[in-house]
């Protein structure tokens, strides 16, 4: 949660990313506990859905389709549990030497060459 960004707009369920960093406890365990019963069972459908935002690139014709770039905005509760789980691997794949070194990119601490 401390990864939150601020000022972010909000997805598909009208939650604005901040709202969990305010948890206290009680909600934190309360989540984590639906985060484990979705873990064991499977994805709500409403995850996965998104708002698609096109966003005018820099210095780009507005009436050229190709200067577009799409961002989704998608539920804050799958985001969430998306970095969790991001983390977890990363940790996993860190820990135990499972990404060979020349794999550099996209992660922490690692110098490209």
């Amino acid at each position: 949660m401390k990864e939150t960004k601020r000022g972010k707009s909000a997805g598909t369920d009208d939650l604005p990313a901040e709202l969990f960093l305010n948890l206290g406890k009680k909600a934190i365990s309360t989540l984590l506990f639906l985060y484990n019963i979705i873990w064991n069972t499977h994805v709500p459908s409403e995850w996965r859905k998104a708002i698609i935002i096109p966003i005018l690139k820099p210095h780009k014709p507005p009436e050229n389709p190709s200067s577009y770039r799409p961002v989704s905005l998608t539920n804050a509760c799958c985001k969430l549990m998306e970095r969790m789980v991001t983390n977890r691997l990363n940790y996993f794949l860190e820990t135990y030497n499972k990404i060979p070194d020349f794999q550099a990119g996209f992660r922490k601490k690692k110098k490209y060459h």
